[in-house]
């Protein structure tokens, strides 16, 4: 008999499951008070459901939230009818986006004050409106971190302020208007270097055709009010910033950028800080490409005050990525004991969900670099790699572990095996499977040239080293082509 197949519509890929999955046991609370209330919702059928998604809360993976369970202990003696829950799904999610827009508006006072500020005004009820502004103005001198969001949100408050001034038909010369100004003209200028500068980056990243208006006028603007905007380190900053992306050359935009970043890092938010560290970093890596090899310990310094800082985590975590380039900058500057008390100290710092594969990865290199073999490929072969990223690296450290080992019959074998897994995995990208693919036709034809050497006289193996060298170097992209390049170099006679 032919088998029949039962087909149950999930809930669980949804985007309202998705979005509930994203807040926090409180927010949750609080999310079903809010369907409960009267005010946001009068539909009685979206507190049963978001009542029997609440019980799933916060994996949302049982059977209960099927759409044909839900329908049915939603409307049990109605036949089952997909449209009937999707519409409902859709009434919730809009609530759900309701309430994400009001926790935003909620967790910034300042701008919840203002738009009562504006309402108390414009409804002439001035005691209750001077009122609000005071306690705006108090919140404003109470402020740590005077970045973008300071200098917009005190143009409002001189704006009201000058506003107030008006309704009350007051005829002087208002001080609230010139501050209004000054506070828009800084957090224009603040904004307009800030694009500009992440326009410049990006353009120097991937092909873009930005149009960078008014830059010039602004450049000269501050050239002329020098002094004044000397005053406001965050336009200082980037200023450098700017500076250093479109004259690389003049060093000394470098420098005053770090000394600036460094006088001022407790003014700024951990967000900004990172936005802003990035671009001496970029700088550091790109004179390092080039070969100016004295910038290696200035990235390595970055990077080691930016982690000890927790400048970069995100979230509470150290980035993996951050853990990895860390460790490669401090194999490269020889600091042994160093990186591997680095491995170890931070390996807790990173997220659990990708711990255990990027501690594993990284002390691997770690040996490798150390040349530690052995340590290196049971580390290697004792965790499964999940993680594309490091399945990719972990075969590209075992080919150099054999290479360097003259392990010819695990070579050949996992060269074959890396190009099979490289064909039939969908989930990597086409430049990155013909990075990689070229990866392992490249460390095969050099390790062949290895193991026939001794069979050539010295000028048949220049010449044929120097033919596999011109076909890597002219080829786009490779992974790991510094490093095959390297040992072309050392077979040389």
């Amino acid at each position: 008999m032919e088998q029949i197949y039962i087909y149950r519509y999930q809930m669980h890929n949804t985007r309202i499951i998705a979005v509930l999955k994203t807040l926090t046991t409180k927010e949750f609370t609080n999310f079903v008070k809010f369907v409960r209330s009267p005010f946001y919702n009068t539909h009685e059928k979206l507190i049963e459901l978001i009542e029997v998604l609440q019980k799933d809360y916060p994996k949302f993976t049982s059977d209960r939230i099927t759409k044909e369970n839900l329908l049915k202990k939603l409307y049990p003696s109605e036949a089952y009818t997909e449209l009937k829950i999707n519409h409902l799904s859709s009434y919730l999610l809009k609530l759900l986006e309701d309430y994400l827009s009001y926790l935003n508006y909620t967790r910034h006072e300042i701008v919840y004050k203002y738009h009562l500020a504006n309402e108390l005004r414009e409804r002439k009820l001035f005691p209750h409106f001077e009122s609000i502004l005071r306690e705006m103005r108090d919140i404003q001198g109470k402020v740590k971190y005077k970045d973008f969001a300071f200098f917009y949100n005190q143009y409002n408050l001189e704006k009201e302020t000058e506003l107030y001034n008006s309704d009350q038909g007051i005829m002087k010369q208002d001080q609230s208007l010139q501050d209004q100004m000054d506070n828009f003209d800084i957090y224009y200028i603040l904004t307009k270097l800030r694009n500009t500068c992440s326009m410049l980056n990006q353009k120097r990243i991937i092909t873009a055709d930005y149009k960078l208006n008014m830059v010039e006028e602004i450049m000269n603007y501050l050239g002329y009010n020098n002094k004044k905007f000397q005053e406001i380190p965050l336009i200082n900053i980037y200023y450098n910033i700017f500076m250093l992306l479109v004259n690389p050359d003049d060093e000394s935009y470098y420098h005053k950028l770090k000394e600036l970043l460094h006088a001022n890092k407790a003014h700024y938010g951990i967000e900004l800080l990172r936005e802003m560290y990035m671009y001496p970093q970029n700088y550091c890596a790109q004179k390092v490409n080039l070969g100016r090899n004295e910038y290696l310990k200035e990235l390595f310094n970055l990077n080691i005050t930016l982690t000890e800082e927790k400048i970069v985590f995100i979230d509470g975590y150290l980035p993996e990525r951050v853990y990895e380039n860390t460790v490669r900058l401090g194999l490269r500057m020889n600091e042994i004991q160093w990186t591997y008390n680095f491995i170890e100290n931070y390996k807790n710092y990173l997220d659990p969900i990708t711990r255990n594969n990027a501690y594993a990865y990284n002390l691997a290199t770690f040996y490798y670099e150390t040349k530690e073999y052995e340590k290196s490929l049971k580390l290697l072969n004792k965790v499964e790699f999940t993680d594309l990223f490091y399945n990719l690296g972990a075969k590209s450290l075992l080919l150099k572990i054999y290479y360097d080992t003259n392990a010819i019959e695990p070579f050949l074998s996992l060269s074959d095996a890396f190009k099979i897994y490289l064909k039939r995995n969908k989930l990597i990208s086409t430049q990155r499977v013909t990075s990689y693919s070229n990866y392992v036709r490249f460390v095969k034809s050099v390790f062949n040239l290895k193991l026939q050497m001794f069979n050539y006289g010295n000028d048949i193996k220049e010449d044929k080293l120097k033919r596999v060298e011109q076909r890597i170097r002219e080829t786009e992209p490779v992974a790991n082509k510094k490093w095959i390049l390297e040992q072309i170099e050392k077979l040389q006679p």
